[in-house]
């Protein structure tokens, strides 16, 4: 709920980011903006930060399993304490664990969603979506002269589980408008579908023996003889021919890949999947997309992406495409760096 606290007018609360700094290091400095802001909107110091943080009740994170809560909350004690809060705000601190979140937007009258959404906007995403905070007090605590600046927390506050995601790329032929020409983006900079043999059954059970055309933005390092991308097309392959053996399908999709180069790797720095990218050419109202958000390396859950932020992505990808194009064509230079397979599945067949 917002919180009743008048704001505090204070110069502290603009944030002063460095123009040379990097995206992430920005969108960290913003995000330690807004946590100064939520704390002064409350009216409380850092010390009253930690002295709540202590005072905290299982009631007050649900979402921390009963068992788990007393080494959760000393953790989390440790996390808050006032050096470490300091260094927070001013964005110096880019990891924070998912409880350390929970306890902040517990303290601070905030939805642990929208505070996990800031985060991940910040950390994952690097980027910075304007739009105001459901905080009134908020949105007071960040007014500049000459008006108000909206925050950038993430529109993306619908959390869902990476089985739910699973579901709904299972489905995607069954909701797709035109079931000939379905297409799923899967942008993984750190690519490891070829560990996950469901990942793999899925492909090729509800895409692949569907018609459904998968291509899948990787790592350039991942991709060749005997690593993780060429690992898991050969997977696929085998499975997919295995499935075709038992019951040919009135159409087989692929699976192609583009790997990408390292100054394409410096944004497309999260992991997504993106339904029917083409329906953005065709004016289509709403695009479908997710965000998946890895914790200790692992993807751990998804956020479901805002039509505005799918139908951004899109256009990106595709405008890097055509400049892939460019590069690429006969007679330029330094083509061979770039790679893309129209047909991953092709060797195996």
């Amino acid at each position: 709920m917002p919180s009743k606290t008048k704001p505090v007018k204070s110069n502290a609360l603009r944030p002063q980011v460095d123009a040379g700094l990097s995206g992430s290091e920005r969108a960290q400095v913003e995000f330690g903006a807004y946590l100064k802001a939520l704390r002064a909107a409350k009216g409380l110091s850092q010390a009253d930060t930690f002295k709540k943080a202590e005072k905290l009740a299982p009631d007050d994170l649900p979402l921390i399993a009963p068992a788990d809560f007393e080494a959760e909350r000393d953790d989390i004690i440790k996390a808050l304490g006032q050096t470490t809060l300091v260094r927070i705000e001013a964005g110096k601190i880019g990891h924070i664990r998912s409880s350390t979140l929970m306890a902040l937007a517990s303290i601070y009258g905030e939805t642990y969603e929208d505070m996990l959404a800031a985060y991940v906007a910040a950390v994952f995403y690097r980027t910075t979506t304007d739009r105001l905070t459901a905080n009134d007090a908020v949105q007071q605590a960040f007014k500049r002269e000459g008006g108000a600046r909206p925050f950038f927390i993430s529109n993306a506050t619908k959390q869902v589980s990476l089985r739910e995601v699973a579901d709904w790329e299972r489905n995607l032929v069954d909701r797709s408008r035109d079931k000939d020409n379905v297409t799923l983006w899967i942008v993984a900079p750190n690519f490891i579908d070829h560990e996950n043999k469901y990942v793999q059954e899925m492909v090729v059970d509800c895409l692949l023996m569907r018609g459904a055309h998968v291509t899948y933005f990787v790592d350039a390092r991942d991709v060749g003889g005997g690593l993780k991308f060429t690992t898991f097309a050969r997977s696929a392959a085998n499975l997919l021919k295995s499935r075709r053996a038992q019951s040919e399908p009135a159409k087989v999709g692929t699976i192609a890949c583009y790997g990408l180069t390292n100054e394409e790797l410096a944004w497309l720095t999260a992991s997504f999947v993106i339904a029917n990218p083409d329906d953005y050419f065709r004016q289509v109202d709403r695009l479908d997309g997710f965000m998946i958000v890895s914790d200790n390396g692992a993807p751990s859950f998804a956020l479901k992406l805002p039509d505005a932020e799918v139908k951004t992505l899109v256009r990106r990808i595709t405008d890097r495409l055509e400049v892939r194009k460019e590069i690429a064509a006969p007679g330029k230079p330094n083509n061979e760096r770039l790679i893309y397979i129209p047909n991953a599945l092709k060797p195996y067949e």
